[in-house]
């Protein structure tokens, strides 16, 4: 029977030349040797480090197993060795990237001939890799971008910014995703938690949907929006007996700044919307008012910014003002993606 006992340090990092910031270890055992496997030099410039004993108490050797160079990931740790059902060895690690958050990647890993991981090319991460041929019939299938709002519960790459109420969202199956304004807006959608989000795409897209406002209450809105510490969004706004379609920008410290409004010809309508972004994160809104009419730039170069830890995310919202009824709501057409 195990007993516990005195806790023991193992490995301290403030005792290995040239390193900072040794975090999240986790243990293995393989062929004899205790591994441990824990990232250093934190997030941004990090790299990964193994170590091994005979003993789980050490003392262990170490040595760097993964590490920028001259590649574009940078900060390469914080991840994990893996072993596929067919016995394939991999790490799965992260870089961060601004403004997607962390984003994961899968390396190749084998043993070399005195039993150490490598990791990569040669402890380079590598952004490109053959599937094993053996294994290419477990490959996932890709969640995609666009979503038809057919279905009555919602894809997998939809999430609120809190546990959300069931009566803010209803999806009948017909095309249509309608948002209930809740009367909860003071003015910082960073504060609104029913905004429905999904990840900045890493790559440059083109994210699109349609909206309609049904609203009476003055002050209720709605639209598209790229959402970090900062945001910005292209939508429309109901104010006394007009809907107009606007583009604003939030700035922490400085609040909201109106970048762009015109009135809607017809608020029965869909207005089309779009969000384009680059792989720098540059964000680009336009609208038109018809289906084949000329796309409109409400806003161009906007950087988002990620949030602690997160990526920026492009989401769905309506919200009205405190003290309105919040009977109000918002019909977002089908999300593409081209």
């Amino acid at each position: 029977m195990l007993r516990p006992g005195p806790p023991v340090t193992v490995i301290a990092g403030d005792d290995l030349p040239g390193y900072s910031i040794l975090e999240g270890p986790k243990l293995y055992k393989r062929d004899g040797w205790y591994w441990i496997f824990a990232p250093a030099g934190g997030v941004t410039n990090g790299w990964q480090s193994a170590f091994r004993s005979r003993s789980v108490r050490g003392p262990y050797e170490g040595r760097i197993v993964l590490a920028q160079g001259e590649t574009p990931v940078n900060g390469p740790h914080q991840g994990a060795w893996v072993t596929s059902p067919e016995g394939e060895d991999w790490f799965l690690h992260f870089q961060e990237r601004p403004p997607f958050g962390r984003v994961l990647h899968l390396q190749p890993l084998h043993w070399d001939e005195d039993g150490w991981p490598v990791i990569g090319d040669e402890g380079r991460p590598v952004l490109a890799h053959p599937v094993p041929v053996r294994a290419r019939h477990h490959r996932p299938a890709h969640p995609g971008q666009s979503d038809s709002f057919r279905d009555t519960h919602l894809g997998p790459r939809w999430y609120w910014q809190a546990n959300p109420a069931p009566d803010w969202l209803t999806l009948a199956g017909d095309g249509i995703a309608r948002l209930r304004a809740v009367p909860n807006d003071l003015g910082n959608l960073r504060a609104v938690p029913q905004i429905l989000g999904r990840q900045l795409h890493g790559d440059p897209s083109d994210l699109t949907t349609s909206l309609r406002l049904d609203a009476t209450d003055p002050g209720t809105r709605a639209g598209l929006v790229v959402l970090g510490e900062n945001y910005a969004y292209v939508g429309l706004t109901h104010d006394a007996d007009s809907t107009w379609v606007e583009a604003r920008t939030y700035t922490p410290g400085q609040g909201e700044s109106v970048r762009f409004s015109a009135p809607v010809p017809d608020p029965a309508t869909p207005v089309q919307l779009r969000v384009s972004s680059t792989d720098e994160g540059l964000c680009t809104f336009r609208f038109r008012t018809t289906p084949d009419g000329d796309w409109t730039t409400a806003l161009d170069g906007f950087r988002g910014l990620p949030t602690l830890w997160t990526s920026a995310e492009v989401g769905l919202f309506v919200a009205a003002p405190p003290g309105t009824p919040g009977t109000g709501q918002a019909l977002f057409g089908a999300v593409g993606a081209l």
